[in-house]
């Protein structure tokens, strides 16, 4: 029996039925259906409510979000705008400028025997015009010597006289000393401008003002590309043998930076270490370029940053910049001072990033041995487990845990092989004259000239590594003279 049968019921029994003295005198029929209706709208009341309640949730949190990205965000701001703009006013520093205490002073060594000798005579005082005597005897002269530049432009005619071959029937002619077959321009011309652009980095629209200015030779720019083509040429076979030791190398030191062609972004890559120094562009920053200049299966070990390109390449072993990781834990601090769970996220890993670097430092002050090395690895990649395994709130220290948990096994690499650095700066190093160069001259124009800065760039650079002279090299390149060989590199 439903609800509306009972009051049917009820209703024929009671005499007040439409009019219920207990319901105000209202009509019972009316109170049952009015009820019913607030019943039905409590109801959806109640899962609209729920349903507002967890949108607002989710809205708080979005909010506490984005306020924490948006103070991540101005602090950025705020460490870019510092780089960009410096101070007006440097701060005072403390102490007095110099070399630190204790430190022993250089000095410039003086020439032993001078070119030419120049005797200073007065006829008067400099200062009351007066006439003077000249004095004789002990301390009757001082001297002084100095060091200049002579700044000579100097024009070569080389008269090639004839000879007949009776073995090869032919008439014969040699080549003179410091002479470059077919070139209107010399030797030292040449290896100037290649150094100056390629070593120093300056643009060839300023050295073709330095050449008219300074040595009254004009030069176009087409001048100076072509003089540079020449050496690169020749310096392909070397260059292609550098290739090869790279990919045979013990160990690699790599990092890329952006290099303009035209104005579309490539990448300058290098990969080398202290006796060789490879540079290569490409369009591309991707795992088969570092697998074109290291080979497929390197065997050595490669120090890089963590970019994903050299996960996807096989080697002997890695390890990952425990600067890059120091500078990331630094910026985290800067960006999130009053985050306690960020704080002690970022000195424990601190702590155990430079007690590995402190063992390698004790390491090489014989202080404890190789196998001393190893067992600290275990411990350390133990606790850095231990500290990665909890899930952190903020998104950049998140990001960075799941980094580390990614390259977990490369990080400590450097105590198992005391050799390795355990950064790359040695890359960044080389890196640097170009990032200069890049600056001044905003990259290459064409393909062929971001292949030529590759090869000089390889050349130069390795020969400042192997203590050879860069001069000598070029030179080798440019002259035919058998007396000049290239240096000996290996």
């Amino acid at each position: 029996m439903n609800q509306k049968d009972t009051f049917e019921i009820r209703s024929k029994i009671c005499p007040n039925k439409e009019a219920c003295p207990y319901l105000n005198f209202e009509n019972p029929e009316k109170v049952l259906a009015e009820r019913d209706y607030l019943r039905g709208r409590v109801d959806e009341m109640e899962i609209t409510f729920n349903l507002a309640t967890g949108k607002i949730k989710l809205l708080y949190k979005e909010i506490a979000s984005l306020k924490e990205e948006n103070t991540a965000l101005k602090a950025e701001a705020k460490e870019e705008r510092k780089k960009i703009y410096k101070p007006a006013k440097k701060e005072k520093e403390s102490g007095k400028p110099g070399a630190p205490f204790g430190h022993p002073g250089i000095t410039r060594e003086k020439p032993k025997e001078p070119d030419r000798k120049v005797s200073v005579h007065l006829k008067n005082c400099p200062h009351c015009k007066g006439k003077v005597k000249r004095i004789y005897g002990k301390g009757a002269f001082s001297d002084h010597t100095q060091e200049d530049i002579v700044i000579i432009k100097e024009t070569i005619l080389f008269r090639h006289y004839k000879y007949w071959c009776p073995k090869c029937k032919k008439i014969v002619a040699g080549i003179g000393k410091g002479e470059i077959p077919r070139s209107y321009i010399g030797p030292n011309a040449v290896v100037i401008s290649n150094l100056a652009h390629y070593d120093i980095g300056i643009p060839y629209e300023k050295l073709k003002r330095f050449y008219t200015d300074i040595f009254s030779l004009p030069l176009t720019t087409g001048a100076l590309i072509g003089m540079d083509k020449k050496v690169a040429e020749k310096g392909i076979p070397l260059y292609t043998e550098l290739e090869k030791r790279i990919k045979d190398s013990s160990v690699s030191y790599t990092d890329e930076t952006g290099w303009p062609i035209n104005g579309e972004l490539h990448w300058l890559w290098h990969a080398g270490n202290k006796e060789v120094s490879l540079y290569t562009i490409d369009k591309h920053r991707s795992h088969n370029v570092a697998e074109r200049i290291l080979g497929k299966n390197y065997k050595g070990i490669i120090v890089s940053d963590c970019l994903g390109a050299y996960n996807l390449v096989k080697a002997g072993a890695k390890q990952k910049c425990i600067a890059h990781i120091l500078r990331d834990l630094d910026n985290l601090t800067i960006l999130y001072p009053d985050n306690l769970e960020v704080i002690a996220f970022s000195v424990n890993l601190e702590n155990i990033l430079h007690e590995g670097l402190d063992l390698k430092k004790d390491y090489e002050k014989n202080q404890c041995t190789l196998d001393d090395l190893k067992a600290s690895r275990e411990d350390l990649e133990k606790k850095l487990e231990a500290l990665t395994r909890v899930k952190i709130t903020n998104k950049k220290a998140e990001a960075l845990r799941k980094r580390l948990i990614r390259h977990k096994n490369e990080l400590f690499t450097f105590l198992s092989y005391p050799e390795v650095e355990p950064t790359n700066n040695f890359a960044e190093r080389q890196l640097r004259s170009s990032v200069i160069s890049r600056k001044l001259s905003f990259g290459n124009k064409t393909k062929a000239g971001a292949d030529r800065h590759s090869i000089m760039m390889s050349l130069i650079q390795t020969a400042k590594l192997r203590d050879k002279s860069p001069k000598d090299l070029l030179f080798s390149f440019i002259l035919a003279s058998p007396e000049i060989r290239a240096p000996t590199f290996w």
